[in-house]
């Protein structure tokens, strides 16, 4: 099988990288192989008969074939080395001599194989080329014109024949014109190929030009390609970040899963999330993805914002920055807990323009992050800031939320612990004929509480007789405890509103009432009664103080009988007195029983027992008190009650302060017209003593004196001066 195939090889058509060589070789080839295989042919038919009566001639031939065709055979071994020159002009010679001696030595000049010349030059010429060709032809003819001269000459061991000059011409002019035709058609050729050649480099360089161009955009948009696989990763990553960051109202699951996730998708070294304390001096690691990571989370570590690091230098600017040599920065902070870091990217955490934080991203490969690396992660770090603060938002708002139930519960049960206080008999009974107020079953079959918001607010007790409560009647009765809950809860809130409401509109009216009046002595009359009135209280006290000395200066009274009251002095600087007037509010149910003012109730005071009382504040100061109280029999303050006093005494205060501000401005435009009128009196007389007598008499009426006195004359102790002495009001 492989003798086979070496034999195949060796008749393929040789091939090499220059065509005008493949094309000749491949010529020379065929040659080769027409001439050997003749050869053989011819030795076969001719000879072999001759073998039954071998002669030297047969031998011979036998002999000349076998190494013609060896010769053949190494021609073509050299051909198929690249060597075409010498087999080419071997083979051109080998034909050449062989029709020489044919034609000598057999045929002569008048036979028609004279015309296999014109061969020998055709052949010569396409393997040797153009100049082969001439010469070819050159040696073609000159043979023929030898043979015709010697032929003629008889010099030929032939047969004697009649030869006329054409039998020399016609075949020299077939081969010279055909030595000619393919002179020119060789260099015709010669050039279409030179011609095909160039356009075949040109072409190739071409192929080989857009061949380069086709790697080069093959290379260009594997690395696009490349590059938006790793981009649309990243988006898909910061996308997953966001959701998840959705999804998590927690702020410590939030920074921890966001870090490990980080570092997991984009093969990070390190993902640390820093928050800035409340003084914005430090960021505190509050999240990390790596074991050192860890071990900074679990020493708080934390750093000098604008100062340590490159964490602490975005904490500060708000600006993103990138170590892509770490060694090479000198902002760079030399973590002993991160020792393969080899770059690092600092991204600040920013809600509306403010820093709350920084996300700090490590590699162990130096220029690790490129600006699609920062763009993406800019991206996940302004979600992750935007899901912080959200979560804080979230958190503050549950927070708040819980206040509110808390609130709304407690006050929904200080309402409740005030309605059945005031009414502790509200207690109904069914009796299958009509329902009527009387004392609960001691004795039910189904106990379910009436609830408001966890709190419980009363209940509803059944007795089925002889049947037993299944799961359906126990449904019905709880959604009906439910309907009837909520049902209380709104009919409570109304009343609240109105009570509220009706609360507002006495205030209005009370303030309207004294806004007013601008004579302190009414006003403050006006006051305390408007207190009792607004929260129905037995009595009333307000006491104003002088702004600028402290002291008392009007005390006023409402509900008070003649005769029922016979205290002597007020408890000032001790007791409830002493509370309001250091500016503390003071409700007291019974102040008989109370620890803070049991006994401090001075002799003869009036029956009270349940206690209110603000001050009035005015600027920061105390400017006094207003105050209710309630007899035994009447019921006890609220904080309701508390709030609605304080916000009258506000407006007391503001009332009392503009009367006063009035008054002094009553005093002083009197003052200066009654100065006026004296001085124009005084300054319409020439006389001395009528401007003695003037002054002396106009100042008594204005000031109410009793007397005065007027003179002239050296003052007491010698010392010469002029002195108007008026007497101090009897």
């Amino acid at each position: 099988m492989n003798l086979f195939v070496r034999i195949r090889r060796f008749f393929a058509l040789p091939v090499f990288d220059d065509e005008e060589k493949t094309r000749v070789a491949q010529l020379l080839h065929v040659i080769l192989i027409v001439f050997a295989l003749s050869t053989l042919l011819g030795m076969s038919v001719l000879v072999a008969p001759a073998w039954a009566h071998p002669t030297f001639e047969t031998v011979f031939v036998t002999a000349a074939g076998v190494v013609m065709a060896a010769i053949c055979v190494g021609l073509l071994a050299l051909v198929r080395r690249g060597n075409i020159r010498l087999p080419a002009i071997v083979v051109s010679l080998v034909i050449w001599g062989f029709m020489t001696y044919w034609v000598i030595g057999v045929s002569g000049v008048r036979d028609s194989s004279i015309l296999a010349y014109p061969l020998i030059v055709v052949i010569a010429g396409l393997l040797l080329g153009k100049r082969a060709a001439v010469v070819s032809t050159l040696v073609c003819a000159a043979t023929i014109v030898v043979a015709y001269f010697i032929e003629s000459s008889g010099l030929l061991p032939l047969a004697p024949q009649v030869l006329s000059i054409r039998h020399m011409i016609v075949p020299v002019t077939i081969v010279v014109m055909i030595g000619l035709l393919l002179r020119y058609a060789a260099g015709s050729l010669a050039d279409a190929l030179d011609n095909a050649r160039r356009s075949e480099r040109a072409q190739r360089q071409a192929n080989q030009e857009l061949n380069a161009l086709r790697e080069v955009l093959e290379q260009r948009v594997g690395e696009r390609t490349a590059s938006l696989e790793r981009r649309s990763l990243q988006l898909e990553a910061a996308a997953q970040v966001a959701r998840q960051a959705a999804g998590i109202r927690d702020v410590e699951q939030l920074l921890d899963e966001t870090a490990h996730f980080i570092s997991d998708r984009f093969g990070y070294y390190h993902t640390g999330i820093f928050l800035l304390d409340d003084l914005n001096e430090y960021a505190v690691l509050r999240a990390a993805s790596s074991e050192g990571g860890q071990r900074m989370l679990a020493r708080g570590h934390r750093l000098r914002v604008g100062e340590t690091g490159i964490v602490g230098w975005s904490a500060g600017s708000g600006q993103p920055r990138i170590a892509l040599d770490v060694g090479a920065d000198a902002v760079f902070f030399d973590n002993p807990d991160l020792p393969e870091t080899r770059s690092e990217l600092a991204l600040p955490l920013k809600v509306r323009d403010r820093v709350i934080g920084v996300l700090d991203v490590q590699s162990v490969e130096p220029a690790a992050f490129g600006e699609e690396d920062v763009a993406v992660l800019e991206t996940m770090a302004d979600q992750l800031a935007l899901a912080i603060e959200n979560a804080h938002l979230f958190q503050e708002a549950e927070s708040r939320l819980r206040e509110v139930s808390q609130l709304l519960a407690r006050s929904s049960q200080e309402g409740w612990q005030r309605l059945t206080t005031s009414r502790p008999a509200w207690r109904y009974v069914y009796d299958r004929v009509d329902v009527r107020p009387a004392a609960p079953p001691e004795e039910a079959q189904v106990r379910i509480p009436l609830r408001v918001r966890e709190t419980p607010i009363g209940q509803l007790s059944l007795q089925l007789g002889d049947r037993q409560p299944d799961p359906e009647t126990m449904a019905l009765v709880q959604a009906i405890a439910e309907q009837a809950s909520q049902a209380l809860e709104s009919a409570r809130l109304f009343q609240e509103t109105q009570r509220a409401l009706g609360e507002m509109e006495g205030l209005y009216r009370a303030i309207q009432a004294v806004s007013t009046e601008f004579d302190l002595e009414r006003l403050t009359e006006k006051l305390v009664e408007e207190a009792c009135r607004l929260l129905g209280a037995d009595y009333g006290a307000l006491v104003a103080l002088d702004p600028a000395s402290g002291a008392i200066r009007y005390f006023k009274t409402a509900g008070i009988a003649p005769g029922e009251c016979t205290m002597t002095e007020l408890p000032c600087g001790r007791g409830i007195l002493q509370a309001l007037l250091q500016g503390r509010t003071v409700r007291v149910d019974d102040l008989h029983t109370h620890p803070a003012f049991s006994g401090e109730l001075p002799p003869n005071h009036l029956p009270i027992v349940s206690f209110l009382g603000v001050p009035l504040v005015y600027q920061n100061q105390v400017r006094g008190l207003l105050a209710v109280s309630n007899r035994a029999t009447n019921p006890t303050f609220t904080a309701a009650n508390e709030r609605l006093l304080a916000t009258f005494a506000a407006q007391a205060t503001v009332a009392i302060e503009n009367a006063r501000l009035f008054d002094e401005a009553r005093r002083r435009a009197e003052q200066e017209r009654l100065l006026a009128d004296i001085s124009a009196r005084v300054r319409g007389s020439v006389e001395i003593e009528t401007i003695l007598r003037t002054s002396i008499r106009e100042l008594g009426r204005a000031l109410r004196a009793t007397d005065g006195l007027i003179r002239l004359g050296p003052a007491e102790g010698g010392k010469e001066e002029t002195t108007i002495v008026q007497e101090e009001t009897r």
